[in-house]
């Protein structure tokens, strides 16, 4: 499987490259699937994987290639930020922060983003950096964490939370008659 994933996913041909870009489409189901086909060492799941992101867009390309050439440039290179400095910018950000604008006719909202933002938003991502030297854990834990606290900004006031139940869970209910 390992060397399957290396000449289709991770070589830097150009085919290598379209194809790791088709597995971020599609509400990312290729990558999902890619994922737990890895981690169950599932061939079967990993073909499918791969056979989905060969027939989906490469849409991301133009972002995912941005960003890189941005992260390798000089101004990508000056400082480490976390998730929630690059949140912080883009929300401080006349351009960014009206950028997203959903229009149906036009494949949603990432075509608006791009198109009223991309050079920013490809600056802006290019600043996020996981080094070589293994600080991978904790950027899943910094990436889990700012998403769950720009969760949680949606439930501050005015937005009202209900109780799932209406009345308190007795205890040993379901042993009494």
């Amino acid at each position: 499987m390992q060397a399957v994933l290396d000449e289709y996913l991770f070589n830097g041909t150009e085919r290598a490259d379209d194809m790791l870009v088709r597995l971020y489409a599609s509400f990312l189901h290729p990558i999902i699937h890619l994922g737990f086909g890895i981690e169950f060492q599932q061939p079967a799941i990993t073909t499918e994987a791969l056979a989905q992101a060969a027939v989906h867009d490469d849409w991301m390309g133009d972002f995912f290639f941005g960003c890189e050439k941005a992260a390798s440039s000089e101004k990508g290179r000056k400082e480490v930020k976390t998730i929630v400095q690059l949140l912080e910018e883009a929300r401080a950000s006349e351009v960014l922060s009206h950028a997203a604008k959903y229009d149906k006719d036009r494949g949603g909202m990432w075509e608006s983003v791009m198109e009223r933002a991309g050079s920013e938003t490809i600056d802006l991502a290019g600043q996020y950096k996981i080094s070589e030297n293994n600080d991978l854990e904790e950027k899943v834990a910094e990436m889990i964490d700012a998403a769950g606290n720009s969760t949680h900004s949606l439930l501050q006031p005015p937005t009202k939370t209900r109780p799932l139940c209406t009345s308190p869970p007795q205890p040993n209910a379901h042993l009494t008659p």
